[in-house]
């Protein structure tokens, strides 16, 4: 299993630049990415994504990438328009000192600043190996804390199935006492019956009693349970992103438990099915952060 939650950070100094490169994700139904780059770097924003979802199916991403480059060339010109504006109010206001270079340089508009901001090829090369060192940590991460969870669930599920194991040993019980409780209402049902019973009272009788045991009997809720916990198990060694269909198969076993638990009076399993449904709580609490 791999988890939503991860974080990573990687940074390279070298004589010309500093980069630095954070990734961290949260739970998402989705893979939703979102990055965030210095205006030098927008066309690298394919990159990442590309390479975020090589690492990623579900999750909310977040890609923060930072550049700074060393000693980049700066153009300084003068906007003579700018100057002559200023000049002009100068005058109207009656100062005829001319300004020194720093008065000059802090004018709004009068120098202008181009810096040569563009990113070689090279660079971009070796912004795209910072962010698969960073993506492999992140991933690196993710996967530890997947397997922590991983073991969690399958301790839940255990528990689970043990439960369900003590509750087939008690099946026949079980039916026997359901048996018991529909006879007592049959010799009921009979007592009410003003003179003697026909053969064809009778019959009809029966044959409800029948159709109660059938519908209170638990032996198809324990078999469609065990085949959803069978294939819980084994979708969590088959599928390195088993978080939706394993949330999927919760759904189907809670439905399954909670007829159990509505069918039999009997109360050990009464009690059986409130455990099953505490540590079938507890794996969709953690299924809610596996990818």
């Amino acid at each position: 299993m791999t988890s939503m939650t991860g974080y990573a950070f990687r940074e390279k100094h070298t004589d010309t630049y500093d980069a630095a490169i954070e990734v961290k994700s949260y739970n998402s139904r989705y893979l939703d990415i979102s990055v965030f780059l210095p205006p030098l770097l927008n066309a690298f924003e394919n990159n990442v994504r590309t390479a975020v979802v090589r690492y990623c199916k579900r999750g909310k991403v977040d890609v923060n990438v930072k550049l700074k480059q060393k000693d980049t060339p700066v153009l300084l010109t003068l906007n003579k328009n700018a100057w002559k504006a200023w000049l002009d109010i100068a005058k109207e206001a009656g100062i005829s000192e001319k300004p020194d270079l720093v008065t000059l340089s802090n004018l709004d508009g009068v120098v202008e600043r181009n810096v040569d901001a563009r990113v070689s090829e090279d660079l971009i090369l070796e912004m795209r190996a910072l962010l698969n060192n960073t993506l492999e940590a992140f991933a690196e991460e993710r996967q530890r804390e997947g397997k922590h969870t991983e073991a969690n669930i399958l301790e839940h599920l255990g528990e689970i199935e043990s439960q369900v194991e003590d509750i087939k040993k008690r099946q026949s019980l079980i039916d026997f006492e359901t048996k018991e409780h529909f006879l007592q209402r049959y010799n009921e049902m009979k007592k009410g019956i003003t003179g003697p019973a026909t053969s064809a009272e009778e019959l009809i009788i029966y044959q409800e009693l029948a159709v109660l045991l059938v519908k209170y009997s638990i032996a198809e809720e324990l078999s469609r349970l065990q085949s959803h916990l069978d294939e819980f198990r084994a979708e969590t060694l088959r599928n390195p992103s088993p978080g939706k269909k394993l949330d999927f198969l919760c759904q189907e076993i809670n439905r399954e438990v909670n007829t159990i638990g509505s069918k039999t009076p009997d109360m050990d399993t009464s009690r059986a099915v409130v455990s099953l449904k505490d540590a079938l709580e507890n794996i969709r609490e953690q299924l809610r952060n596996v990818e």
